[in-house]
């Protein structure tokens, strides 16, 4: 338990928050937001029923989904050399598609991340 920092006040409040019955979206936030490993471990530890945690963690998919872009793009990018600049009309696109797709995953995770903090911060 001290390993996962329980108690912490940031902890005690993602512990109240997943206490809480039903889902709301300080649950969501948390648990889509929150660092990954104290959370999980937090709801095993709470005994928290595990089909509301899965359900609730489901939106997860939307911070996934660029990365899952981005890698796709890479993929398709056939031609690429260290220290060349010149990709053809395909190749370019695909590679400045992957950069925009995780930059927005980038920019998704901060704002879970600081969505997860604000609600913690509301307790």
């Amino acid at each position: 338990k001290k390993f996962i920092g329980v108690h912490t006040s940031f902890m005690k409040a993602v512990r109240f928050i997943l206490s809480k019955g039903g889902l709301s979206k300080a649950k969501v936030a948390v648990l889509c937001g929150g660092p990954d490993w104290p959370t999980s471990v937090i709801t095993g530890i709470m005994g928290l029923p595990l089909g509301e945690m899965l359900y609730g963690t489901l939106p997860v998919v939307v911070l996934i989904f660029p990365v899952i872009v981005a890698a796709g793009c890479r993929l398709e990018v056939k031609h690429e050399r260290a220290g060349d600049d010149k990709l053809s009309g395909d190749d370019r696109w695909y590679s400045q598609a992957s950069v925009i797709a995780l930059a927005v995953s980038g920019i998704l995770q901060c704002l879970a991340s600081l969505l997860a903090a604000y609600f913690a911060q509301l307790i």
